[in-house]
């Protein structure tokens, strides 16, 4: 994936233990940084594209699993009578 650096504030005690952190941990901090910024900059039709997406993987890993709408149903169905 091809990146541009961009400079962002932070407390004195994040910015050392960015710091301090070993290559490996910085790389997941900004992995994650990455993502929560993409989430949070997106147009509402950008995150409508992208619940339905979530939705539609959720609904695949769940047909996958055996999940079937009667199961659901019943499921369901157990939750409302507690």
């Amino acid at each position: 994936m091809q990146t541009e650096p961009i400079t962002i504030n932070v407390d004195p005690k994040t910015a050392r233990a960015y710091r301090k952190a070993s290559p490996e941990e910085r790389e997941r901090v900004q992995e994650r940084t990455r993502e929560v910024l993409r989430l949070a900059l997106m147009t509402k039709e950008e995150a409508a594209a992208e619940f339905k997406r979530l939705t539609h993987e959720m609904s695949e890993y769940a047909r996958a699993q055996g999940l079937t709408p009667e199961k659901l149903d019943e499921l369901l169905r157990e939750e409302d009578d507690d």
